[in-house]
């Protein structure tokens, strides 16, 4: 184990990366994807199922230009300059990157994974989005309520989801059993698209899930959390659960510290401020 940064000095030029509960992928300048970590379920990206210790090149992307890409528990996928989808893992029944030809007539622009069988993605110019849930379909199908809303960004935790509009407005549904909708605790799932509330209606510039958890930044800087609390990954001081979203505040700071990035995974959360600190 490794217990404080350590920098990375195999690839160069790194300018995006996505951390996962067991692997983790980077994308370079040159829209090249490197992977490590475990291999079990093939989310690496390579033919052998085998743990990778050090960043392997994902070769079948070779020649593509990524830039964007996102892992989930046992699947990842990235995006081409050419708005294609390419998704690989256990569940998508492929070990190495296939194409998604069902959205080849779409230009997709982001997109995001949560439980190992279930992903959304955001397409333009018509600003649709596309559901794709394995265990029921064999291609995306588009989603339909949410259909001529324009939409700034997606994201997917655990059997939930939700999306950031143009007007920074936040929208969320599926499984509310520990309050990470942040639509409060009266109901244990929510089916459709449903507006956060939020005191003094900040505009929210982005959105990350956890497993179970998420946090939202406003445009102000502020950090607003809620979901599942274990390991105190809310970061309120103890382990309790909040089903509406809470406001951050950081004690250790000699004035009120403005954010302007935010991170989560299954058990843990960051931050970055405007200042640069982690």
């Amino acid at each position: 184990n490794i217990c404080t940064p350590k920098m990375l000095e195999t690839i160069d030029k790194i300018i995006l990366i996505k951390a996962g509960d067991n692997h983790n992928t980077v994308l370079n300048s040159s829209g090249e994807l490197y992977s490590w970590g475990n291999g079990e379920s093939h989310q690496i990206g390579i033919f052998d199922n085998v743990d990778q210790p050090i960043p392997i090149l994902i070769r079948t992307l070779i020649g593509i230009n990524i830039v964007n890409l996102t892992i989930g528990t046992s699947v990842s996928g990235a995006i081409s300059d050419k708005g294609d989808v390419y998704l690989w893992g256990y569940s998508i029944g492929s070990p190495v990157p296939k194409l998604i030809q069902s959205l080849q007539t779409a230009f997709a622009i982001d997109l995001a994974l949560g439980d190992a069988d279930n992903c959304i993605i955001h397409t333009i110019p018509a600003q649709e989005v596309y559901i794709y849930d394995v265990d029921q379909h064999q291609y995306p199908i588009k989603y339909e309520l949410l259909k001529g809303k324009r939409i700034r960004q997606i994201a997917q935790g655990e059997h939930y989801k939700m999306i950031l509009d143009a007007a920074g407005v936040v929208l969320s549904w599926g499984d509310n059993k520990i309050g990470q909708l942040g639509l409060g605790n009266d109901l244990e799932n929510m089916p459709v698209p449903m507006p956060l509330a939020l005191e003094s209606h900040p505009s929210i510039i982005q959105i990350s899930c956890g497993t179970s958890h998420t946090l939202l930044l406003s445009q102000q800087g502020d950090v607003y959390t809620f979901g599942e609390g274990a390991f105190g990954k809310l970061g309120h001081g103890g382990d309790l659960d909040v089903s509406t979203p809470k406001k951050l505040i950081f004690p250790s700071s000699p004035h009120e510290e403005k954010m302007r990035q935010i991170t989560t995974s299954s058990n843990n959360s960051a931050c970055i401020s405007e200042n640069g600190i982690l």
